[in-house]
């Protein structure tokens, strides 16, 4: 009896240090989460670097079979915020992992913000890195739907602005110009320069491909703008790149060739960070 007592004297000490180690990474994933938007990305990114083996296991310890409710939404949360870091470092496939895993989890099937932000996240990594556009777009809208039932404006804004880059894959340009534009609104109202920003890039995408050259020139300028005024270094180089790439399609060659390069070397000043 009293080895059994100890035991669980034991187990129940392990789990609180495993529950303040999770939580520290989730008040870390957070900070990043906002920070990788701003002109520390690069900082924030290689801290992440160098947790990268205390974040993995905290994923891992929220993925055991008989984890309680609250450490699965703990975890997941957690998983959540590191889906955009991941993207800048390679992480994705492994991210993506992590994400479906929890989300599958039958004790992460509430309709919670966390659930919600993981869907969004795994959404969004099923579209961009694996153009999964079948699975994104189921993931996406069961996000859109949490978002809405949850009053969260910044995820309804972002949820539709990927459903509408997987209805612009797919060709439906009409409809894609509404979900794009409805993100913008909801940016704009939100004060979420972030996200205009990237509302303004993708429209900008829109008008290039229609051939409508200074429309895209200057939905790219007023993108680039907001990008440099909160330091979004991914969204300068994105940006720079599409602008080259509009540049090029015009005939601009030398100017093409300075702005991808330019957009080029911060792209891997990103990818590389500390490593480089």
């Amino acid at each position: 009896y009293g080895q059994e007592r100890l035991a669980t004297r034991a187990e129940a000490a392990t789990d609180s240090l495993r529950t303040r180690h999770a939580t520290y990474f989730v008040v870390l994933g957070e900070q990043a989460a906002l920070g990788v938007r701003g002109p520390d990305q690069l900082k924030w990114l290689d801290r992440l670097e160098l947790e990268h083996d205390n974040l993995r296991s905290a994923l891992e310890w929220g993925k055991a079979t008989d984890a309680p409710p609250e450490r699965v939404e703990l975890v997941l949360h957690l998983a959540a915020t590191l889906y955009i870091p991941s993207m800048r470092r390679g992480y994705s496939r492994e991210a993506r992992q992590h994400l479906e895993s929890l989300l599958s989890h039958r004790s992460a099937q509430g309709p919670t913000r966390a659930r919600r932000r993981a869907l969004f996240a795994v959404g969004s990594l099923a579209m961009w890195q694996d153009r999964d556009d079948v699975t994104a777009w189921a993931l996406l809208n069961e996000s859109l739907s949490l978002a809405e039932h949850l009053g969260d404006t910044r995820v309804l804004a972002d949820a539709r602005r990927n459903l509408g880059a997987v209805l612009y894959n797919r060709g439906d340009i009409a409809a894609s110009r509404q979900y794009h534009e409805k993100a913008l609104q909801l940016s704009r109202a939100d004060d979420d320069v972030y996200g205009i920003r990237w509302s303004l890039e993708d429209l900008g995408d829109m008008a290039a491909d229609e051939g409508d050259t200074a429309h895209a020139e200057n939905l790219y300028e007023k993108a680039l703008s907001l990008a440099r005024q909160i330091g979004d270094l991914f969204g300068i180089a994105s940006i720079l790149q599409c602008m080259g790439n509009l540049a090029r399609a015009t005939g601009k060659t030398e100017l093409a060739g300075q702005l991808i390069r330019e957009g080029l070397s911060i792209f891997m000043e990103i990818l590389r960070g500390g490593r480089g």
